[in-house]
Parts: structure tokens; sequence; C-alpha cells
């Protein structure tokens, strides 16, 4: 019996175990699903409700000159799809993240003009 076992365990050390990533997830008690699963209505947005200038893609979720995303200006009535909700940045704005079709990039933008 010890020998069947013996050669059990060396078959079990030589195999090759394949999981993919939805397995491993359920395995690792479920992954957060993004933003658009949960959503029922149109995540697509307008850029609605500048005064002047442009709504700047950022790379945090807070303003500063530093994140923002060159060559990635937003203009009344540009397109974006949300990405993930609204959340409350470190400047105490809300910023949603969002995909620019026309800039073919994702970043942050003030939410307070998407609608």
């Amino acid at each position: 019996m010890k020998d069947m076992e013996k050669d059990m365990m060396k078959m079990d050390e030589n195999m090759v175990y394949e999981v993919s990533d939805q397995e491993l997830e359920q395995t690792a008690g479920g992954a957060v699903r993004p933003y658009h699963q949960y959503s029922t209505s149109s995540r697509w947005k307008t850029v609605k409700g500048l005064k002047s200038g442009y709504l700047a893609m950022r790379t945090q979720r807070c303003y500063d000159y530093r994140n923002e995303m060159r060559g990635c200006e937003l203009y009344n009535g540009d397109k974006v799809k949300m990405v993930e909700k609204p959340v409350t940045g470190s400047d105490g704005r809300k910023y949603a993240k969002v995909y620019s079709p026309k800039h073919n990039a994702t970043g942050y933008v003030n939410a307070d003009y998407l609608k």
C-alpha cells in the first residue's frame, strides 16, 4: 500500500494544473466586476457645461497641472464612456474614470461636466 501511495504522490508532483482567470477569481472569493456590468443605464456621457477652455483628462483623481494628460483635452460635445462610477478625489471634487475614443485614452475627469 505504501508503494502505491508513493507512486500517486510522484504522479501528482508531475501534474500540470491549468486554471482560468475566472476559476482563480472564484477560488479567491470572487473578483470585483467592472462598473459597466452593474450599470443598467447608458455609460456614454457627453461633456457639457464648460464655459471656456477644456476638460482635462488626468492620471489621478485630483486637480494638479502635473497629472494632466497632455493632448487629451475634451470639449463641450465630446463623448466619453464611463469606466468607473464617480468617486470623490483627494481635492473634494467628484472624478469619473472615462475612456475617450477621440484620444483612445483612459483617464479621470471632473464628473460635474458629464451629462
